[in-house]
């Protein structure tokens, strides 16, 4: 392609991109209307190429070079693959002159741009590119080439490693450019001619690579370890940064290639985290400590480093000079002012899943122990991932420190004995220590071993605990702030002995009611920590322990409400869902406490604008205290439910509007889910009595609530049909005739064709989907879902068979086929009969309670109606194994238990006896 630049125009987009970054606002505003009318030239990107690339004749500033590369990035990250097939080879044959730039700036931006268009067109849209850059770095063009190619070849590493490792087609010969690759890089890494950024950048790239776990990095694996054993006596900083991360990669794919070398790679990574003043070196060198905590090594291979590593992750969770100082001066100036936006961590509405409960005997960590449609949050699992999130310092960017504390934390889990035993003496020693920073980092470390503590230590716990009582008292706040969150982790053991009424009773009032104190501390820091451990005092305990307090917690929340700020009043919403949660039938029927618990709602309800995302967490908040107080909303029901609409419709219509018009921003979607989550609430409260708001409401309005959720049942964004189909559940428990019948044509076929679509982002919408339908199932009697039972056989009996399948996916789909038999035992045998034996594993290991029974009755009945279903032994086998292991049936279930084995023993002859052998269960129900 031949191409020729005009002058006046090359200059005109010169003046055009200098103005963009002009200080001037009125200048910067027309080079940017300026520069979208340039963009609608043909050649616009060949411009661009030129100007980035520009010889030093025309004088251009490297700032206004640089733009225009990035607004070439940016175009051809986007459209790269439609542009004329010769202004591609033009633009891949002229940009690798940008790495030969004297310029540092022109040559990263170069690099970039390379990154992106390959990561766009991988190796068949640019198939020489790998060869001519490693040419580059072999010195084919110079020491700034060299620095442009390692720039460019670590960048396209970062984003397109495993694109390295796939077969092309170069002049009719194939190749692997990453087998070329990497030989190149070890040898310019071991070139101490090159500078150590050179050096640096080509072991960035057997980072990213090693990272893949590729074939063409394992065969190399000795080399690559050989010379970074070599470096390991270098002093630069770079390359020691980068010595860390290739042993962490290494020993995520091929641990067993480090072990011969073990002693000296730990020892080389805790003396880096002991002696290097860069925090990045260190902070390295600790997250191979990590790894290696992480990656359930041999113990041989852990054990003996002990006694050196926690005494200095113990030194390092220590605030550090700079921390302290700018801590300090936060503290000073925290005046209870209003916190602003980049203050606050984002908050993202939680979609409501419904889920079921195992037996406590088969807990897993895909499954959580909660009611109809509970959240997320008040399971246990995922402790690790919460304990990450719950920040101790709450400074959200990783750093040395919580690396050190992340460890500790691990460690104590795998090795609880040793963690105690190296870490208690420091930690004794230091918790009085007259520097804060030192008490403080003593108190961190209880809650880092908490579990530890708790389940080797409890002969200490008596005294421990009382002493971080006292330290709520500290007189430095970050102190107070860390013991709040350390007692939340040892919650649990003062909440059981109270429970227990154990020897150590006693610990809970006094411990609770300084907590409840320290949340009125003037320091937000404090207040946001002691309101998050009165959530986890608030969960461990049983309701009766509680009860003393609820006057005191809501004469407290008011106060909390009227001195805490946007970002803890997040952390009270949250706080007052636990507390209503676990205490709403001591709540619901006393109007005094009703009086202290809502007015500080609903005024903050009613402060805030319905496009004010502060209103998330609020929502969520009232749904809990709808759902968990019932009668006792009654009076705010109303008001509550009609604004709750109005911001769920007008959300749909700016959906709509968005749809039309690419330039209308819509809302988040964030305020569809709290609305529909918020609506669910007050349901599930107010059950069969929230027919009146809602017939209120509609007769006043053009839209009906069962339009609007059908629509969001439309929607693309998963979390919204997960709060959709969650509310439908909760309609057709409470407002099945009014609500659901009239609907009943569309629900089934937007809930078949959810459960058509199901993929990995949409399990958690789809678990609800036929949850709903279970509850719509075993209410619509007269025929009402005939016509649709064969399509939802077909559809989820390849559910239940799936062993790969989520496993409370699995559970729903099993209570929902049990269910189909109450109303319809003939029609829902035909399934049974091909799913009994994996039907009843899998409702074996649930709970007993009201929709395992209704699930159980329903295929009883199903084998009552249709007993040709237990002529196969097998299904027999695992009908009588459920019935063993159904130890709380209800007396009418027991009932049925009866009817089928002395059906069973009658016909099953000599064979009973074997089948049942010799259980005892069974002479419960007189067989």
């Amino acid at each position: 392609m031949s191409w020729t630049p005009d002058p006046s125009s090359t200059l005109q987009l010169v003046q055009i991109f200098a103005g963009t970054l002009s200080s001037d606002t009125n200048i910067r505003q027309n080079a940017t209307t300026a520069l979208s009318e340039a963009k609608k030239i043909l050649d616009f990107d060949n411009y661009l190429l030129h100007i980035l690339l520009a010889n030093d004749d025309l004088s251009i500033e490297d700032s206004t070079r640089a733009s225009a590369g990035i607004y070439l990035k940016n175009d051809l990250v986007k459209n790269f693959k439609y542009k004329d097939h010769a202004l591609q080879l033009h633009i891949l044959q002229l940009l690798p002159h940008g790495l030969l730039s004297e310029s540092s700036f022109i040559r990263k931006i170069t690099s970039t741009i390379i990154s992106a268009i390959f990561r766009a067109v991988g190796n068949h849209g640019w198939p020489s590119l790998i060869q001519d850059l490693i040419s580059l770095l072999n010195g084919a063009a110079g020491q700034l080439a060299i620095d442009g190619a390692s720039q460019a070849l670590a960048s396209i590493c970062e984003d397109s490693s495993r694109i390295l490792d796939y077969e092309v087609q170069i002049n009719g010969n194939t190749i692997v450019p990453m087998q070329l690759l990497i030989p190149q890089l070890i040898q310019s890494i071991n070139n101490t001619s090159l500078s150590f950024k050179i050096r640096s950048n080509c072991m960035k790239c057997l980072v990213y690579s090693t990272n893949t776990g590729s074939n063409s990095i394992y065969t190399n694996l000795d080399n690559i370890l050989n010379t970074t054993f070599t470096l390991c006596s270098s002093d630069n900083e770079e390359i020691q940064k980068q010595i860390s991360l290739i042993f962490i990669s290494i020993l995520e794919q091929w641990p067993d290639k480090l072990y011969v070398h073990w002693n000296g790679i730990v020892s080389w990574c805790i003396h880096m985290i002991s002696s290097n003043n860069d925090e990045t070196v260190s902070l390295n060198a600790a997250e191979f400590i990590l790894a290696m905590s992480t990656n359930e090594l041999p113990s041989e291979l852990v054990l003996p480093y002990l006694k050196d590593i926690i005494p200095l992750m113990l030194l390092k969770m220590v605030y550090d000079e700079t921390d302290v100082e700018q801590m300090e001066l936060e503290d000073s100036k925290d005046d209870g002012a209003e916190d602003k936006d980049e203050d606050i961590k984002p908050q993202i509405a939680k979609s409501k899943e419904h889920k079921l409960s195992l037996k406590k005997d088969n807990l897993n960590e895909n499954t959580t122990n909660t009611n109809n449609n509970n959240d997320d949050d008040d399971s246990n699992d995922d402790d690790d991932e919460e304990d990450e999130n719950d920040d101790e310092d709450f400074n959200y960017t990783w750093n040395l420190r919580k690396c050190s504390a992340a460890t500790v934390d691990i460690l104590s889990t795998s090795y609880p004995e040793q963690v105690l035993e190296y870490s208690f003496p420091i930690i004794k020693n230091n918790m009085n220590a007259i520097e804060w920073p030192i008490r403080e980092a003593s108190i961190l470390t209880l809650g880092a071993i908490s579990e530890a503590a708790l389940n080797h230590a409890t002969p200490q716990l008596p005294e421990l605990v009382p002493f971080l009582v006292e330290r709520l008292k500290d007189d430095q706040p970050r102190v107070r702030q860390i013991t709040c969150w350390t007692l939340g982790r040892y919650s649990s053991w003062v909440c059981m002995e109270a429970n227990e009424n154990g020897a150590f009773s006693n610990y809970f009032t006094p411990t609770f009611q300084s907590i409840m104190d320290c949340a009125l501390d003037k320091k937000k820091v404090v207040q946001e920590s002691a309101c998050s451990s009165l959530a986890d005092f608030i969960q461990s305990s049983e309701a009766h322990l509680l009860e003393p307090f609820i006057e005191p917690l809501l004469n407290h929340f008011q106060v909390y409400f009227a001195n805490y700020r946007r970002k803890n009043l997040i952390v009270l919403y949250d706080t007052i869902q636990t507390f209503v949660e676990k205490l709403g039938e001591n709540l619901k029927y006393n109007p005094n406490y009703l009086d202290l618990l809502l007015p500080p709602l609903i005024q903050k309800w009613q402060n805030l604008d319905d496009n004010d995302k502060d209103l998330w967490p609020l929502l969520e908040c009232m749904s809990s205290v709808a759902a968990s107080i019932g009668e006792g909303f009654a009076n705010c029901s109303l008001p509550v439910y009609q604004r709750a609409m109005r911001i769920l419709h007008n959300c749909i219509e700016q959906e709509k509007l968005s749809l039309n018009d690419p330039s209308f921003i819509p809302p988040e979607k964030d305020f569809i889910v709290s609305s529909l989550d918020l609506i669910d609430g007050l349901i599930q409260g107010l059950a069969s009595n929230s027919t009146a708001f809602i017939a209120s409401n509609e007769s006043n309005q053009q839209y009906s609530l069962m339009e609007l959720i059908l629509t969001c049942l439309d929607d693309d964004f998963d979390d919204v049909r997960q709060s959709s189909y969650a509310l439908i559940g909760d309609i057709a428990i409470y407002l099945f005739d009014s609500l659901i019948k009239p609907y009943i044509q569309p629900l089934m076929i937007n809930i078949y064709q959810e459960i058509g679509k199901l993929n990995h982002n949409s399990i958690a919408s789809c678990n609800n989907a036929i949850w709903a339908l279970g509850e719509i199932a075993i209410r619509s009697d007269s025929n009402l879902l005939d016509q649709y039972l064969v399509n939802f056989f077909k559809i989820l009996e390849p559910i239940i068979h799936d062993l790969n399948a989520d496993t409370t996916l699995l559970e729903n789909v099993a209570i929902t086929i049990g269910r189909f038999g109450i109303n319809y035992p003939i029609q829902t045998s035909q399934i049974a009969q091909e799913v009994l034996i994996m039907w009843c594993e899998l409702i074996q290991n649930l709970e007993d309670n009201e929709e395992k029974e209704s699930a159980v009755n329903g295929m009883c009945n199903i084998i009552l109606k249709t007993p040709q279903i237990a002529n196969d032994l097998g299904n027999i086998h695992a009908i009588i194994d459920l019935i063993k292991n159904y130890y709380h049936p209800s007396v009418e279930l027991a009932e049925v238990f009866k009817m089928l084995l002395v059906g069973f023993k009658s016909g099953l002859g000599p064979e009973w006896d074997r089948m049942v052998g010799d259980s005892n269960v069974l002479q419960r129900y007189g067989v």
